[in-house]
């Protein structure tokens, strides 16, 4: 998903009565291109907030090496929206 500031979603979870409810970023080569640090960690999720994005960060390593806790954290992070 991509909206009109050119930033690009990896993954964009819809409620009923709410298509974008969540933005979760992920660290693709895409997030991993933007050379500041802040830039890329920060700024990327307050622009999202902004728009009125719910926003979540799932890190690659943490999801292959213990794909059930980023599952749940997941699942929980939905469940407050």
């Amino acid at each position: 998903y991509g909206f009109d500031r050119g930033s690009r979603i990896p993954l964009v979870v819809g409620l009923k009565g709410r298509p974008f409810a969540l933005a979760v970023q992920t660290d693709d080569a895409s997030f991993m291109s933007v050379q500041s640090t802040r830039k890329r960690h920060r700024l990327s999720a307050q622009d999202l907030i902004s728009l009125g994005w719910n926003v979540m960060s799932v890190c690659s390593v943490a999801a292959f090496v213990n794909p059930d806790k980023e599952v749940d954290r997941f699942v929980a992070r939905i469940g407050k929206i």
